[in-house]
């Protein structure tokens, strides 16, 4: 009986243990998880920081897009005083279309990006959330 009673308590020494480094790794793993959360929260506001910026910008553009008109590109082009002065506003006009289309490329990319930040946080809390459970 005694013999039983020192096996019964070994064993629970034993799964002690076991439960004591389950325990250890757990604790590790959320610690490492609340790191990966800071890292992206801190990347997420700075995409969001950048968002905003971008959108700004984009704002004024359209705004001045808007108040000059289609007609400013056209008047622009008319206003030239040879062949090679048309040419290189042409080529201004385009350069202009290209940057906005690229401006408008960055933010769209920006916008994903913090999505894609919002989705990996909400996982890792997820995760965090069942580690500490």
């Amino acid at each position: 009986m005694k013999s039983d009673l020192n096996s019964y308590v070994t064993k629970l020494d034993a799964s002690l243990a076991e439960i004591e480094a389950e325990i250890a790794s757990l604790k590790s793993q959320i610690e490492v998880k609340e790191e990966e959360i800071a890292v992206t929260e801190a990347l997420l506001a700075q995409a969001l920081e950048v968002e905003a910026s971008q959108h700004e910008a984009m704002d004024a553009r359209i705004q001045f897009m808007y108040q000059k008109g289609e007609s400013y590109y056209v008047e622009l082009l008319l206003s030239s005083d040879s062949f090679a002065d048309l040419l290189n506003r042409a080529v201004y006009v385009n350069a202009i279309a290209g940057y906005d289309h690229d401006r408008l490329m960055e933010y769209q990319e920006t916008r994903e990006y913090i999505d894609l930040c919002e989705q990996q946080l909400e996982l890792e809390k997820q995760f965090l959330d069942e580690a500490k459970a």
